[in-house]
């Protein structure tokens, strides 16, 4: 489920056959409006993620830092232009557990 202040990981595959683990906060979401341009508006409604991949919703995140090998992720935001950290989690592990 996509919402405002949600947190997104995304698992990438590299030709190499590697796997790269991006997770991020959600803070801005747009959907196209009912109207004749179709121009694009916020939304603030929970929305599956596959509902909001079919109707081409954009989803703007602030991506937490990778700190090191241990696999930490701390989270960078900026506050009246200087950053700050927002907070972190531990490692990410695969769907299968690590095993």
């Amino acid at each position: 489920m996509l919402e405002i202040s949600t947190n997104v990981v995304i698992a990438t595959y590299d030709s190499a056959g590697r796997f790269d683990w991006w997770c991020g906060r959600v803070q801005q979401m747009l959907c196209k409006s009912g109207g004749k341009r179709g121009s694009y508006v916020r939304t603030y409604l929970p929305v599956p993620f596959d509902e909001a991949k079919a109707a081409n919703y954009k989803i703007h995140c602030n991506f937490y830092a990778k700190s090191g090998a241990d696999g930490v992720y701390t989270f960078i935001a900026e506050v009246n232009g200087k950053s700050t950290t927002g907070g972190s989690f531990g490692k990410l592990l695969p769907a299968d557990g690590g095993d």
